[in-house]
């Protein structure tokens, strides 16, 4: 499929082949008689140059350098839904200016927006899309059902789109907390996102770009940093394991695993860092270990971006759990998050929350800052109910 349909030969007068730059179709559309320029501000022909300058910047993305499977039919659908737009935009202009009588100026405009349409339509209906799973009217249609059509067959695959996009950061947790939004770049949603550079930065600076597509912009995003994510043969590494204490019997301990497979584990500690709870209960954290060179952990890591049952903080000392709280600006689990990860250690775990504090993180106050609760007792909070209503 050629990248973006600039090969076809443009044919000089009123005719043209292929899709225009925007600078040519300006050009086109721009007629001077007796030397006066006519106007361009009618608001669907600059709809039309919005969509081919849009366009146009995707014929700049370079997927040189993205190494995931996924990102050329990525490319592709965005590339569909661009001619969409402006097959769309060129029929809405032809279907409001039907009844209209021209002057031999507009007359000609008229004949590059029916071109423009019958050349989007002959493109979509190239085999190179076959992959996007869309029927597209044939070259000749008329203006009145291509528009249909097009508008039609753009909702279906941003649709589609969106599932699969949700899909991808739910995981295996349906149910669970997914990402803040301001974070699903990072996940590199379609391919879009290999090195999963963090995804605040991303989102804030795509919406100062031109782009109206973050998958576009993320190709020639080089700014912050990579954040690790923890391929699922790892996670081993960071697994809490709860395990019968052998210095105080019937008792409960926290520890991690020094090898992947046997009985080799050591007491856990960990001072305030990140924790994350999976959907079947398994308690992770990082235990203040590095991330690799030139990377960085954040509460995503661990599950790769996908929903949890909880994530927050933790302090574990010699194997005791003296702390938990749910700071986690990438998720922000609410307080029914935290008393299933709770319901979790106790129940599941068999550990006993009698020493366990929690600090609840809640709005800020009118200085803007972080509202923190203590609890002393997880148990007490949890039995008696106060902690729902804290």
């Amino acid at each position: 499929m050629p990248r973006l349909y600039r090969s076809f030969p443009k044919v000089a007068g009123s005719s043209f082949e292929g899709i225009p730059t925007l600078a040519e179709w300006q050009e086109l559309t721009t007629v001077t008689r007796l030397n006066i320029r006519q106007s361009r501000s009618n608001p669907r022909l600059l709809k039309i140059d919005a969509g081919l300058a849009e366009y146009e910047r995707s014929e700049a993305v370079d997927l040189a350098g993205n190494p995931d499977a996924r990102a050329p039919e990525a490319y592709a659908k965005i590339t569909f839904l661009q001619l969409c737009y402006i097959g769309a935009r060129a029929a809405d202009w032809i279907v409001a200016r039907s009844a209209q009588r021209f002057r031999n100026w507009r007359s000609l405009r008229k004949r590059h927006i029916e071109r423009l349409l019958e050349q989007v339509l002959r493109v979509l209906n190239d085999p190179g899309f076959a992959g996007v799973g869309r029927t597209i009217p044939a070259p000749g249609t008329d203006a009145a059902s291509a528009q249909s059509a097009l508008t039609s067959a753009a909702a279906q695959l941003r649709w589609q789109m969106a599932l699969e996009a949700i899909k991808g950061l739910q995981g295996a947790h349906a149910e669970g907390k997914t990402l803040e939004g301001h974070y699903w770049l990072e996940t590199n949603i379609a391919g879009g996102n290999p090195a999963h550079r963090q995804g605040g930065a991303v989102a804030d600076d795509w919406a100062d770009s031109e782009h109206k597509y973050a998958f576009n912009f993320l190709q020639s995003f080089t700014r912050g940093s990579e954040v690790h994510y923890v391929a699922a043969e790892d996670r081993w590494r960071y697994k809490i394991e709860f395990r019968p204490d052998p210095a105080a019997e019937g008792a409960v301990r926290a520890f991690r695993r020094t090898a992947e497979t046997g009985d080799s584990f050591t007491p856990a500690f960990a001072e305030g860092t990140i924790l994350v709870v999976d959907s079947q209960g398994q308690f992770y954290s990082t235990f203040g270990d590095p991330a690799p060179e030139g990377k960085v952990f954040h509460h995503s890591s661990i599950l790769a971006g996908t929903a949890v049952e909880f994530a927050g903080g933790i302090v574990i000392r010699d194997g005791i759990v003296c702390e938990i709280d749910n700071m986690s600006g990438h998720y922000r689990p609410g307080k029914t998050h935290l008393i299933k990860a709770l319901q979790h250690l106790g129940n599941r775990h068999g550990y006993d929350l009698e020493n366990v504090a929690l600090l609840l993180q809640q709005a800020a106050g009118e200085d803007d800052m972080p509202n923190i609760k203590t609890i002393h007792c997880a148990k007490t909070a949890l039995e008696d109910g106060s902690l729902a209503s804290a």
